[in-house]
């Protein structure tokens, strides 16, 4: 059986950084996917999640990320798509972004063979523990997202997403 997992990655202290984290918890606990999706509360990254891409074939990464869309819209892409503007000093390990974490995954054949990441545009990041209140009204249109991602990959779920 393939291993089909979704990783939320974000910090729940920094406002709508941490819509990642918080999807990926309120469909585990929705219990519609029963065992056959693993929920994978990735925080702010980095190495770990090297590690979590390298046991799953297929994965979805739900992260907020600033593609220059209005606060509140989502966008899908392959990893192929996607493009850090970030710079690094080089001097501190707390330095990472999504994108050296999948060329690691690829460079060490790791990979999933199906990776999605879902990028929701951010209308706040400051230290403050809860969304924004946009990200907010629309956390079913990104649960309902997320589900028509998985739908392909996951036996009985077509019923989950209307």
């Amino acid at each position: 059986m393939k291993k089909i997992g979704v990783i939320g990655i974000g910090n729940p202290n920094m406002g709508d950084d941490g819509i990642g984290p918080l999807l990926i918890h309120r469909l585990y606990a929705s219990r519609l996917f029963g065992d056959t999706v693993c929920f994978i509360d990735g925080g702010a990254g980095g190495m770990t999640i090297v590690h979590e891409l390298a046991k799953l074939d297929t994965a979805v990464i739900v992260d907020a990320g600033d593609f220059g869309g209005k606060p509140g819209e989502f966008r899908i892409f392959s990893p192929e798509e996607i493009v850090s503007l970030k710079r690094f000093s080089g001097f501190s390990v707390h330095e990472w972004d999504l994108i050296k974490t999948i060329e690691i995954s690829k460079v060490m054949e790791e990979l999933p063979e199906q990776l999605h990441i879902m990028a929701i545009q951010p209308a706040t990041i400051a230290w403050q523990p809860k969304l924004s209140k946009i990200l907010e009204s629309r956390i079913p249109v990104y649960e309902k997202a997320v589900r028509k991602l998985l739908e392909p990959y996951c036996r009985n779920i077509a019923e989950c997403i209307n």
